[in-house]
Formats: structure tokens, sequence, C-alpha cells
């Protein structure tokens, strides 16, 4: 949304909406005739004293004329150059110019009617590079990075993009203890339109190793955590606690960092009913 920088009766729309436009095109004129006669005004003032303070000049490099004079004629001079160029930048207030190359989403204004800087003339929309933006509560802070992987799924047009983590906020809100992170992305097919919901999946930790259905995972009384798992004697097999370290878990699977080896048997169904010591046979 753009918004004018000084009020004033809205004199000339130069566009409509859907209108492509350009980076630094003028798109709102605010009446300007006030700054304009005193921009005319100030002109001939300068001209004036442009050419006095040449001629003053002139006599002041021969030894002529007092140094008051000239010093007088080019304070003047220069005077009114400032007042000249601060009367540009005011006239320059008195437009609305786009910022970047876009298209006109919407006019607020009419002809005729009042601008002020508190209420937004236009909104101008550039749908080629976009970001998205989310907050993580801060448990995560110590797994998310910049340039982590990105799953990006907008459920409304059913559209998945890959992409990576741009930025990372460097503030704990601390209403919801969470921080902010952002994702840009290109939007070549100009599908993905501003406050459009995503979901997002963070690859916040990778490795190799051995991984499991979490629903294996016992407890003993000290809140060790053990599978079981079995070792081949004579045909059958006898029945180990093995103790575990998890590392991580997600959707229901546990990867474990010690306790577990590639060709280990772990006991899946049947694995509450059974004991440390005792012989089993395998269920075909």
């Amino acid at each position: 949304e753009l918004f004018p920088e000084q009020s004033g009766t809205i004199s000339k729309i130069y566009v409509n909406e859907g209108q492509k436009v350009k980076k630094g095109q003028t798109l709102i004129q605010i009446d300007d005739s006030l700054i304009k006669s005193k921009m005319a005004e100030t002109q001939i003032e300068l001209n004036l004293a442009t050419t006095t303070f040449m001629r003053q000049k002139r006599l002041w490099d021969q030894n002529i004329g007092s140094e008051m004079q000239f010093l007088q004629a080019e304070a003047k001079k220069n005077g009114l150059e400032k007042k000249l160029s601060s009367l540009k930048v005011q006239a320059r207030k008195l437009k609305v110019i786009a910022p970047f190359n876009g298209t006109v989403d919407e006019v607020f204004n009419k002809i005729g009617g009042l601008a002020a800087p508190m209420f937004p003339s236009i909104r101008l929309v550039n749908l080629d590079q976009i970001h998205i933006e989310s907050e993580l509560t801060e448990t995560y802070l110590k797994n998310i990075s910049v340039g982590k992987k990105v799953e990006l799924f907008f459920p409304s047009i059913g559209k998945s993009i890959d992409a990576k983590i741009n930025q990372v906020g460097n503030f704990i809100n601390p209403e919801n203890r969470s921080f902010k992170i952002r994702v840009d992305i290109k939007n070549e097919d100009n599908d993905l339109k501003p406050n459009l919901l995503a979901d997002l999946k963070i690859n916040d930790y990778s490795n190799f190793g051995i991984v499991v259905p979490s629903k294996l995972i016992q407890k003993d009384r000290l809140d060790n955590s053990f599978v079981y798992t079995l070792k081949k004697v004579n045909g059958s097999y006898n029945v180990n606690k093995s103790y575990i370290k998890e590392k991580m878990t997600y959707k229901n699977e546990s990867f474990i960092s010690e306790g577990l080896s590639e060709d280990v048997l772990v006991v899946d169904k049947g694995s509450r009913l059974i004991k440390e010591g005792e012989i089993v046979i395998l269920s075909e």
C-alpha cells in the first residue's frame, strides 16, 4: 500500500486498476499549483540574484566595490538556490510514485478527493519475488539456521515448493516465546498471492543411523529406555533387554543413537508379552 507524504486535493490519477507500471512512474498527482507558483516566483528572484552576483564578482575580481556587497550578493543567490531546491522536494512529495515495477491492484482515491498520509492511495503488487514468514517456538532455535531446507505446501492451490531459510530472527517474542523465519521464493507463474497460507516442513535434523517404531521402546523403573532384541541359540532365540538412547522422535519413529546395531533382531509383535531371558520362536 502506497501512502502520500503530504495532504492535499487529488488533481490527477494516471493509472487504472490492473495496469502494469514501472519503478519511478508517477501514479497520482496531488494539487501542486501553490508550490509551482512559489517555485516560479523563486526562480525569477534567483535569476536576478545570479545576475547581480556575477556582476559583483566581476567588479570584485577587478578590486572594485566593497567586499560586503560581494558577500551579500553571494549569500542571497545561495539562499534562493536552497529555497528553490526545498520547493522542488516539496513538489515531489505531492506525487505518489511507484517504488518498484508491479501491477496496480486497487486505487483507493478519486479525483477531487482528499489525500492524507494516514490513508493509502494505491495498492501496488509485484508477485515475481515473494517471501514466506513464520514463527517457530524457541525450542527449535538451536536447530534452525540460514540455509536449512524447507518444504512449502499451499493447501488452497495444492502446490508444493522446495526452498531454503533465508533469514532467522534475532528476537524472541515474549508473548508467545517464538522467533521469526523468512523464506524467499520465486513466483514464476504468479499463482501465489499475498497473505496466502502455507504449511512448512523444516529439516531441523538429519543423520544416518537406526530408526525403530516408537511403540517398541519401553521404560524400566529407573526411566531408562530399552527394546527387546533376540539372539539366536540352537535354532531358537533368547530374549535380551537392550538399553538404548533416543536422539530424535518424528512421526512415531525414533532415531537410536546408542544401543543397537544394524544386524540385531528387534522384537515387534509380542514385545509387551515377553521377558528378558525367555526363549522364543519366530512366527511366520
